[in-house]
């Protein structure tokens, strides 16, 4: 009998060791947020969407610069040259199957928001702005990989590590680029104005969109035009298409609706020097959007020793210095006149 009361006391207690464990298991972690217990407010959507902010180009410190004038001029652009030659242009570039530019990780993230974005309990009111950036950010990301690879697969779910679609042939590059628009179009919707949006032009914006909207048009309707016919072509593709949306994105920014202008001090003289001096663009109506620095947070650049001290191996071509015109408006005989005037009087 004892040894049959030992027996029951014992597996009692194992039993109950045993629940308590798997509740103890089964505990959501402390130091992390559950994806059920997050996005319930238009907060947690705002400080999901503005981790993508990193993603845009801009001046940094010394080791991750950009070049004399930026992004553009260290990636290949015919208005600037490096002393190194680019392996876009000379067609010696690698191809990619990993790591670096092929990364989807963004992707994937954004994707995780528009599949969870509708379980915010805040009005729609409260989140609108960034559902709008999100549709941007995908965009963004989206266009990188076109200008990069061409046709790509698009998606719109996120991926696990077992999904089927992770062996998905690739998209056309228009059904890509269509996708793209679509989702600028929802941005132009929901984003806020320059004049409205918090932060004011230090964040996404309608103005934003429209603009990178006309760009990502531009860009295709150009490559269609120029490509039509050869391998990197998409059969059946409408330029004007493109073009058209392109036009007609520009012509909605230049509204007089959305307030922008060009810079002006009352000082012609100096106004086009002090527009790319300003410490601070928020009243800046040239300005769409741009990034702030700041001593106190730790936002800091290179930009001014690499305009004055060096040029971290990136110089003007002569083409780009022929596109300043004389004051008269005309174009200036900068080649004669090189002949001649030589140094800093040139």
């Amino acid at each position: 009998m004892k040894k049959i009361i030992i027996l029951l006391y014992t597996t009692v207690i194992l039993l109950l060791v045993g629940s308590c464990s798997e509740d103890f298991l089964d505990r959501p972690p402390l130091t992390q947020i559950e994806n059920e217990s997050y996005w319930k407010t238009a907060k947690d959507l705002e400080n999901y969407t503005v981790q993508f902010y990193t993603v845009f180009p801009a001046f940094n410190t010394v080791g991750s610069f950009l070049g004399v004038i930026g992004w553009d001029g260290s990636r290949g652009s015919d208005v600037q040259i490096s002393s190194s030659p680019s392996t876009v242009w000379n067609g010696t570039e690698s191809p990619v199957s990993s790591g670096g530019n092929w990364g989807w990780g963004n992707i994937r993230s954004v994707n995780i928001f528009f599949k969870n974005y509708t379980k915010c309990k805040d009005p729609f009111e409260k989140y609108k702005q960034f559902l709008g950036e999100a549709h941007f950010f995908k965009a963004w990301f989206y266009f990188e990989k076109v200008r990069l690879y061409g046709d790509v697969p698009w998606y719109t779910d996120p991926l696990e590590m077992d999904s089927e679609e992770l062996f998905k042939a690739r998209d056309p590059r228009t059904t890509v680029v269509d996708s793209i628009l679509a989702h600028l179009d929802k941005a132009i919707e929901y984003l806020e104005p320059v004049a409205t949006v918090k932060g004011k032009n230090n964040r996404l914006s309608k103005q934003a969109a429209l603009l990178f909207k006309s760009r990502v048009a531009l860009f295709e309707g150009s490559w269609q035009k120029y490509h039509k016919g050869t391998a990197f072509g998409t059969a059946g593709a409408d330029p004007s298409k493109y073009f058209r949306q392109a036009a007609a994105a520009a012509e909605t920014l230049m509204d007089a609706k959305y307030g922008m202008s060009l810079y002006s001090n009352n000082d012609p003289e100096n106004d086009y020097c002090k527009l790319f001096s300003l410490k601070d663009q928020l009243a800046n109506k040239e300005v769409i959007l741009w990034k702030a620095y700041s001593v106190n947070r730790d936002l800091s650049h290179s930009f001014q020793i690499y305009v004055s001290d060096r040029t971290a191996g990136i110089s003007m071509t002569f083409e780009q210095v022929q596109h300043y015109l004389g004051r008269n408006g005309q174009p200036y005989d900068y080649f004669s006149l090189g002949k001649t005037v030589k140094g800093n009087a040139f």
